[in-house]
């Protein structure tokens, strides 16, 4: 009997510590206020502060890369998603952003658009306030050095990235785009994958910081 009740004791605090393993791997808010735990009022929510809004840094670019370098860059970029899951201390938060709500413009090779929603998810890193960004479909089609275009696609949920808290209560989060993407279809000379590099300014909501629910 003593044996069994050790045994039942030692599954029980090892669940205990898978749970909370695990509960801290995925609790993330995101917040408009720096404090260990983020007060409800200043939590961004699918009501409130629901709207994320960021364009690329002034004086930067956006590029579209192969091994042998850059073969596509714009000088603008926008984009506008939405807040679908709010976070909590066994969820990451979820944000969608539209095929349309994705644009780019001076683009010197071509024409560059999103072709589908991008599903993403923020996922709070420890002792920090910042965020490692997540997606899945992202499809986009970006043209060649002018000989024509490809669309290029995620296969499965992918690290794209990182979202950085803002510096200062006045400034702008920052979302570093490192993203590598599988040729779908398209012109022949295309590479078979890309990278997409680009670091926006989070506009809205500023300022933005990722926390630990």
């Amino acid at each position: 009997m003593k044996h069994l009740k050790l045994f039942a004791l030692t599954a029980l605090a090892a669940s205990a510590v898978a749970m909370a393993v695990a509960g801290s791997a995925s609790a993330t808010v995101l917040c408009t206020v720096t404090t260990t735990s983020c007060p409800g009022s200043f939590r961004v929510t699918t009501t409130v502060d629901n709207v994320i809004k960021a364009d690329l840094v002034t004086g930067t670019t956006t590029e579209f890369k192969e091994p042998l370098g850059a073969f596509e860059t714009c000088t603008g970029s926008t984009m506008e998603a939405t807040v679908t899951k709010t976070g909590s201390v066994t969820e990451t938060v979820g944000v969608s952003l539209p095929a349309k709500s994705l644009a780019f413009t001076g683009c010197v090779e071509g024409p560059v658009a999103s072709l589908a929603a991008v599903e993403l998810e923020i996922h709070w890193i420890s002792g920090s306030l910042n965020g490692t960004v997540t997606a899945k479909g992202l499809e986009m089609t970006v043209t060649y050095r002018t000989m024509g275009s490809c669309v290029y696609a995620l296969g499965t949920e992918t690290d794209i990235g990182k979202l950085t808290g803002s510096a200062t209560a006045t400034s702008e989060a920052r979302l570093q785009i490192d993203a590598h993407l599988t040729k779908k279809s398209g012109f022949f000379f295309c590479p078979s994958s890309m990278q997409w590099l680009a670091e926006y300014r989070v506009t809205q909501p500023k300022p933005l910081y990722v926390l630990a629910s």
